[in-house]
C-alpha cells in the first residue's frame, strides 16, 4: 500500500512475503479440503465394498446349498434308477417263470390227455 515506502528494508520483504505465505495456506487449505472429500469418498466405497462382500458370502452359502442339494438328488436319482432296474428284472423273470409254468401246464394236459 501507500506506507510501503516508507517502512525499513526488513519490513518490507515481510510485507512483500505475507500475500505469498497467504497463497501458501490458501493452497494448503485447499489441499486439505480435496484430500477430506477423497477419504470421504473412499469411506463410502469401502462400505460399499464391504455390503458387497456380504452379498457375495450369502451367494457362496446359498450356492454350497444348492449344490449339496443337486448332490442328494443325484443319489437319490441314482438309488431310483437302480430300483426301476432291479424291478423291471424282476417283472421279466417273473414273466418267465409264468411262460414256464404255462408250458409246463400246457405239456401235463397234453400228458393227461395222451394217459386217457
Amino acid at each position: 500500500g501507500w506506507w510501503e515506502p516508507f517502512l525499513p528494508g526488513e519490513a518490507r520483504v515481510i510485507q512483500r512475503a505475507l500475500p505469498s505465505a497467504r497463497q501458501e495456506e490458501e493452497s494448503l487449505r485447499g489441499q486439505v479440503r480435496d484430500l477430506e472429500e477423497k477419504l470421504e469418498t473412499l469411506k463410502m466405497k469401502r462400505n460399499e465394498d464391504k455390503a458387497k462382500l456380504k452379498e457375495l458370502e450369502k451367494y457362496k452359502i446359498q450356492l454350497e446349498q444348492v449344490q449339496e442339494w443337486k448332490s442328494k438328488m443325484q443319489e437319490q436319482q441314482a438309488e431310483l434308477q437302480k430300483r426301476l432296474k432291479e424291478a423291471k428284472k424282476e417283472a421279466k423273470e417273473a414273466l418267465e417263470a409264468k411262460e414256464r409254468y404255462m408250458e409246463e401246464m400246457a405239456d401235463t394236459a397234453d400228458a393227461i390227455e395222451m394217459a386217457t
